[in-house]
């Protein structure tokens, strides 16, 4: 049986076939969110019975006397603000002397001065001031990493919040000025 080898022309596929399902779903959920949304605004507009209603009339001006200037205390005010510093007296009614000191922490003690240098360095990695404080104990030498000094705790606390992220124990102490 002959068999015809003419290209034919196929028809169009028709307009629902050229939809895929995903579209239809993404349409669907689209329509969905918007309904939902006007759903809420609707509900977030509060109901016109409920809402308070506002005399209009006419209102009672305030007096106004010339006295009621608007004045500045400001300029009052804040020199009064300022703490004054208060020295400190003994019981007998002499000034004493306040201790003057700074704080440093010590990062570190070794007995070798590589392993000293070694945590210097790593200190000076993270951004603080180390120094290396060589002393004897018990007839031998330490080599002690001291950090700062720092002029007052808060530095003092940062510092030391940078070496406990670091997995560094340090111990603050005083250093007299």
């Amino acid at each position: 049986m002959p068999k015809d080898f003419a290209k034919h022309h196929r028809t169009a596929p028709t307009m629902e076939s050229r939809i895929s399902g995903s579209i239809i779903f993404f349409a669907g959920f689209v329509l969905g969110i918007f309904i939902c949304s006007l759903a809420w605004l609707w509900h977030l507009v509060p109901e016109p019975e409920s809402m308070i209603k506002i005399n209009e009339g006419p209102m009672a001006q305030p007096k106004l006397e010339a006295d009621d200037e608007m004045r500045y205390d400001f300029y009052e005010i804040f020199p009064k603000s300022v703490v004054p510093i208060v020295e400190e007296y003994s019981k007998t009614g002499d000034k004493v002397v306040v201790e003057q000191f700074s704080w440093a922490l010590q990062a570190g003690s070794f007995k070798s001065p590589t392993d000293a240098n070694q945590r210097r360095a790593e200190l000076i990695l993270l951004g603080l001031n180390a120094r290396i404080v060589t002393a004897e104990v018990a007839e031998q030498k330490q080599h002690r990493v001291i950090v700062g000094p720092f002029d007052n705790e808060l530095q003092r606390n940062r510092a030391q919040d940078k070496l406990s992220q670091a997995q560094i124990s340090s111990l603050p102490f005083k250093v007299p000025l």
